[in-house]
């Protein structure tokens, strides 16, 4: 898979994960693959406090395309998860992955974004219509279903430090990450309220 990137795009990918391992944002960690290839990327994602995700990691995968950075990576999630954009079969449903992408972002930045994405669900363009529904009908109707599937399928906290090989310490986060996380809530907050609203 590596030859189909040029030296300059390895560079790239390579300077991107060193940078996740060094210093990854809070919550989220490079799973070691050993010696597998370069361009497979894993990692947990820790499930966000005060949403339905809370106590479990969750295992996704990004793929980086042959047009990488002009075109987006997918990002699939190996872990199962009950969440509107996010399929059965783990594809996730975000912007960034297509049209708002644009090739000054790293795969950091992709995978807040997912993590931003389980604060802060749209039921409105839902993969999984199910959940999609749920939430559409009440806030506290999906959240129930989205525990049980999180604490059957996710992987458990104390489960986390076995599998990456070190203590899962929060990682120092920037500025605009702490932003973008306090919006997720307050967007949470909202779709919360319109759930109440339909009760």
């Amino acid at each position: 898979m590596t030859s189909m990137f040029s030296g300059t795009v390895m560079r790239r990918i390579v300077k991107e994960k060193e940078s996740l391992r060094r210093d990854p944002p809070q919550d989220i960690r490079i799973v070691e693959l050993g010696d597998s290839d370069i361009t497979d990327l894993q990692a947990l994602i820790m499930g966000p406090e005060k949403t339905p995700f809370e106590g479990g990691a969750f295992k996704c995968k990004v793929i980086y395309g042959s047009d990488y950075p002009s075109g987006p990576p997918t990002c699939t999630f190996i872990t199962r998860i009950f969440h509107p954009n996010i399929s059965t079969s783990g594809q996730v449903c975000l912007n960034t992955l297509k049209k708002d992408w644009n090739s000054e972002m790293t795969i950091s930045h992709v995978l807040l974004t997912v993590k931003c994405l389980l604060i802060n669900p749209f039921p409105e363009s839902a993969l999984n219509e199910d959940a999609g529904k749920l939430l559409l009908d009440g806030f506290s109707l999906f959240a129930r279903q989205a525990k049980l599937m999180t604490s059957i399928h996710a992987i458990k906290s104390l489960q986390v430090d076995e599998i990456l090989g070190y203590s899962m310490n929060p990682g120092s986060a920037v500025e605009d990450v702490q932003v973008q996380q306090t919006e997720c809530v307050k967007k949470k907050d909202d779709i919360r309220r319109r759930g109440l609203k339909r009760l």
